[in-house]
């Protein structure tokens, strides 16, 4: 894909957040569309975020099956394939207040452990230790997925990348734990929906460890020249398969050591970068 083509397929992903409606997948209509490509893609839609007034606050670390844009834990059998997207500073929802669910094409929710950076990360050859000892605090957070693709679910990976890696949005709970006062790993979680129990994970789920998530992004990002600057929020994967949403819903994950962060949803302004 050339320069170009990467600059039409990034406007197209951007009219699909003011339109609300998905888009066909650059590679459905043939275009040779490889990662490096999707991620020049997405780093097209950022540039533009940033020129609107918007400011990079952080990452969202996605694992998909070679299929799968929902940002679910892989199907047995398929293999996970790490990706990253950028979070912008409008996509951030204060708990206090609602979202709104008409504000997305089809949005879903998961549960996620949120770091917080105290000092500056910069790969590549970092061991997990490394990005541990970065890591001011963890939050509990409620990941906001969403994709602007059309039949998203069939989309292939290079896809995924280009749309962001399926960001919505992010709510972030306010209680802060050390990463050393809790075992990311071993953290389990319940998803709740209109007060019922609808999933349980663990942060096992996330790429062996949340820990290792942070280390792929730093060394992945460090080739690349970029460095997490301290301050950064970086979600580390949905410890649950995530759950569709609708207005008039709430959606609280409870955490077994983080404590529990709840988000609401109605219709209202829309919240998304455009």
């Amino acid at each position: 894909m050339n320069a170009e083509e990467q600059r039409k397929y990034a406007q197209t992903l951007l009219r699909a957040y003011a339109d609300r409606l998905g888009v066909r997948p650059a590679t459905a209509d043939g275009a040779g569309l490889t990662e490096s490509d999707a991620y020049a893609v997405q780093q097209l839609q950022v540039r533009h975020w940033e020129q609107s007034g918007h400011t990079v606050r952080g990452w969202r670390i996605a694992e998909f099956a070679d299929a799968s844009a929902d940002g679910n834990p892989p199907a047995d059998g398929n293999p996970a394939r790490l990706a990253y997207g950028h979070l912008m500073s409008p996509v951030f929802h204060p708990e206090s207040r609602p979202i709104d669910a008409g504000a997305f094409v089809e949005p879903r929710v998961a549960p996620a452990i949120a770091f917080v950076l105290g000092q500056r990360l910069s790969g590549p050859g970092l061991h997990t230790a490394d990005a541990a000892s970065a890591i001011a605090y963890a939050l509990p957070a409620l990941e906001l997925l969403d994709s602007r693709l059309r039949d998203a679910a069939e989309a292939p990976f290079a896809d995924l990348i280009a749309d962001n890696a399926a960001v919505g949005g992010v709510v972030l709970g306010s209680r802060q734990t050390r990463p050393y006062d809790f075992q990311p790993r071993m953290e389990g979680c319940v998803l709740h929906q209109g007060g019922r129990p609808v999933a349980t994970g663990v942060g096992a789920a996330v790429h062996g460890s949340p820990f290792n998530a942070v280390t792929w992004l730093a060394n992945t990002l460090g080739a690349a020249g970029v460095v997490l600057p301290a301050g950064s929020v970086l979600l580390s994967g949905p410890l649950t398969p995530a759950v569709p949403v609708a207005h008039g819903q709430s959606v609280t994950a409870a955490f077994t050591h983080l404590g529990s962060v709840t988000g609401h949803f109605v219709t209202g302004p829309l919240a998304h970068p455009r």
